[in-house]
């Protein structure tokens, strides 16, 4: 769980909180105002929404809303960053169920500290109301989309072949993203199914490999790889307890 989408009016206000949070590990999209925040929700799932609520839009709240209406987004956590601070913004943050509110002038330390905090919170939550497998399925195929996202603009680093390579990890995550949002829970407890999952994401751990053997990776060329390797293994062994549960 580390997917911020970032949601902001002003280009230098996102690329500054996008640094400070790729930097500190978070894999990042930024948007532009609630329409961008709308579209993006629709595709992907933002484990946090990271929200400029001084955007001059009079849907941003209804907006807020909607986003949680759409599957495995209910429970969204977002922090608002603010300049203003004013009264009536705080309590729509309230209301809202905002997770908080801050100043766009927080330090970096604290803002770090503040958003590790509730994501630390929002796993606990869903662990314990029963998160299902299939919800859990879903959010490690949207880390293995956000952290393949990253790595594009890395991909000249991957030596000649590197293109074609990466390109079969992308289309065997979007493959995987479409085929879990077309199912059910029960549907995991076919072995055909549990064997096409297998097959797609062996094909982001092969070639995320293959990948890794370049020897001119930047640093965080290689910890995105190996992230997704390790995205890979959760997977199979969600999978692993599905296949165990139906012979149960």
């Amino acid at each position: 769980m580390n997917k911020i989408l970032i949601v902001v009016d002003d280009q230098s206000t996102g690329t500054r909180f996008q640094d400070l949070l790729s930097q500190s590990g978070f894999y990042t999209a930024v948007v532009k105002g609630v329409g961008g925040m709308i579209g993006f929700c629709r595709i992907h799932t933002p484990d946090l929404i990271f929200l400029d609520v001084d955007i001059q839009d009079q849907s941003l709240w209804a907006s807020v809303q909607a986003v949680r209406t759409y599957r495995d987004l209910a429970n969204l956590p977002f922090l608002g960053v603010s300049n203003v601070g004013a009264p009536e913004t705080l309590q729509k943050a309230q209301e809202y169920g905002f997770a908080g509110l801050i100043p766009k002038s927080i330090d970096s330390e604290t803002l770090i500290s503040s958003i590790t905090s509730i994501m630390l919170e929002t796993k606990q939550n869903r662990q314990t109301s029963g998160y299902s497998s299939l919800e859990k399925l879903i959010e490690i195929s949207s880390e293995v989309d956000a952290v393949a996202t990253s790595l594009r603009p890395k991909i000249t680093e991957f030596g000649s072949d590197g293109p074609e390579l990466f390109g079969y990890i992308e289309n065997s995550s979007q493959d995987i993203s479409n085929k879990l949002s077309s199912i059910a829970e029960n549907d995991l407890a076919d072995k055909e199914l549990r064997h096409d999952f297998r097959n797609m994401i062996g094909s982001v751990t092969g070639f995320s490999e293959l990948i890794l053997m370049e020897s001119e990776l930047s640093d965080e060329s290689r910890q995105g790889l190996t992230r997704l390797r390790e995205c890979s293994k959760e997977f199979v062994e969600l999978l692993d307890q599905q296949k165990a549960a139906s012979v149960g």
